[in-house]
């Protein structure tokens, strides 16, 4: 099995534990995962690895335990440029810093032919969980909290049906009657991290209160595995309606289905696309209500034609952290479906592009795959660059801060007021063929819309309504500012993509 040290005192005490194990032959991997998040990590992990091989000298004398060794995994952790899915200021890195981390640890264990993983998480651990996703309003999904087992993975220090099993203070008077020491994490004890606050300011209010401490825990504890098993018997449900599969990119649902369902449905729906992608946190509401607003622009019927003819389009909505949700056809078991599908975003690597529409964060980026490229987006005060003409970049007069800006490609009857002529709206179409643009790099224009009126094609105009008054105060933002770049792109490969950005 391998086991997932960090060097603390709670991985510690169950390395201890292992090694204590009269089991015959068992082999403990001892993997200790170095994010190179913080100065000194990498002196930390050296330390860990002493101790840990200092232990295990110590604990199997003529291996009559467990047989165990140890292996260093580094990573560095990538941090998300905004994660609007995320409730905690902090959860861009800890999220990824934990996928990283289960990786690594199940590259380990399939490396070594190993049948477990096992972490150290105590009751201390389920009850801090639970009091987080309860201050977050968490979902029925988050007061499942932390599961005993899920897969390979076996948290072997959490409850068992007799005991709420033990807690952090518990595991240190442990290693203290054995005058073994364990490593400080320092990042541990920085309170702008919300999982640290509670750690070390909420919970210790409670553990003054011991009897209050075990009740607390053993509740959370009981609670927990109730929701879990409420949750299990709705994913059977959510299953059966919506036909969830799972790819190595992320998953899909029957989006007839979706479509049919009542609000609270939905929401379950959503949540459980995202567990079968294999995220730990459901998407933002924010990022719900523009998924339904934009569904709801795409199928009920309008007067509008460019809104009539985009029935049966698809479409594509960023829901955070460089993932996205699209609606788009496919054939399955010989009928053709329609699929709401949750994937990360990446280059397009297919000939000519698809329908898509994304609506920007103010101030952010949002990755626009299919044109393999990003929308970066802010607010500002009027500068001199803005009276000049970009190629992959504007300013726009956006006064309304509630104003909706998306960006898409055409749709059948598009029309706009081209720059300079303010009482003449034309087509689309005839504004690109009078500017010479090849018909199979039309689709490829991005085009930006202010509560559905376009603003500006990049590289072809902006709309007359949207260009910046010569009497805008310098003191105000009611600027848009957009600035195109590209997405990074795998270096073996050539992306089909008509319409190429440059990053100047």
């Amino acid at each position: 099995m391998v086991l997932a040290y960090s060097g603390g005192a709670d991985s510690t005490a169950l390395l201890l534990a292992l090694l204590a194990a009269e089991r015959g032959s068992i082999e403990v991997i001892v993997a200790h995962v170095d994010h190179q998040l913080a100065p000194g990590s990498a002196d930390r992990a050296l330390e860990a690895e002493r101790r840990a091989l200092s232990l295990i000298e110590q604990r199997r004398p003529g291996c009559t335990g467990a047989a165990a060794r140890f292996v260093a995994l580094r990573t560095s952790v990538q941090t998300a440029p905004q994660a609007p899915r995320s409730m905690a200021e902090d959860h861009g890195i800890e999220a990824n810093a934990r996928n990283q981390r289960y990786q690594l640890l199940e590259q380990c264990r399939e490396q070594h032919n190993c049948s477990l993983i096992l972490t150290a998480h105590h009751a201390s651990d389920q009850l801090e969980t639970m009091l987080l996703r309860l201050s977050q309003g968490s979902g029925l999904f988050g007061l499942s909290a932390i599961n005993k087992q899920r897969g390979r993975l076996w948290r072997p220090l959490l409850r068992t049906r007799q005991n709420h099993g033990p807690t952090s203070g518990d595991l240190r008077e442990i290693l203290g009657q054995e005058s073994i020491t364990w490593v400080e994490d320092p990042t541990n004890q920085d309170r702008r991290h919300l999982r640290n606050r509670a750690r070390n300011e909420l919970l210790p209010l409670l553990v003054a209160q011991r009897e209050i401490a075990d009740d607390a825990a053993l509740h959370a504890d009981r609670l927990a595995g109730s929701a879990l098993r409420v949750r299990r018997l709705l994913k059977q449900k959510l299953d059966a309606r919506f036909g969830f599969q799972t790819t190595d990119r992320g998953a899909s649902l029957d989006f007839d289905q979706f479509l049919q369902a009542d609000t609270a449905v939905r929401e379950l729906a959503l949540d459980a696309l995202h567990r079968s992608a294999g995220l730990h946190y459901p998407a933002s509401a924010a990022a719900k209500r523009e998924l339904h607003r934009q569904i709801a622009a795409h199928t009920q019927p309008s007067r509008s034609p460019k809104r009539s003819s985009s029935t049966g389009r698809g479409f594509g909505c960023s829901c955070g952290d460089g993932w996205c949700w699209r609606v788009r056809r496919a054939s399955h078991h010989g009928r053709s479906r329609s699929l709401l599908t949750l994937a990360q975003s990446e280059p397009s690597k297919e000939p000519g592009v698809p329908p898509f529409a994304y609506t920007l964060s103010i101030p952010g980026i949002t990755p626009v795959p299919e044109l393999s490229c990003s929308l970066e987006a802010s607010r500002a005060r009027a500068e001199s660059w803005m009276t000049l003409r970009w190629h992959n970049r504007v300013a726009l007069f956006v006064p309304n801060l509630q104003a909706n800006v998306t960006v898409r490609n055409r749709l059948p009857g598009d029309t706009v007021y081209p720059f300079g002529a303010r009482s003449t709206r034309v087509k689309l179409k005839k504004l690109l063929i009078d500017r010479k643009i090849p018909q199979e790099q039309r689709d490829a224009l991005p085009i930006v819309c202010v509560d559905d009126e376009i603003a500006w094609i990049a590289g072809i105009t902006t709309a007359e309504p949207f260009r910046i008054p010569s009497t805008t105060d310098t003191t105000d933002q009611s600027l848009v500012t957009l600035r195109l770049q590209p997405l990074p792109q795998p270096s073996h490969a050539q992306l089909a993509n008509p319409f190429r950005f440059n990053a100047s």
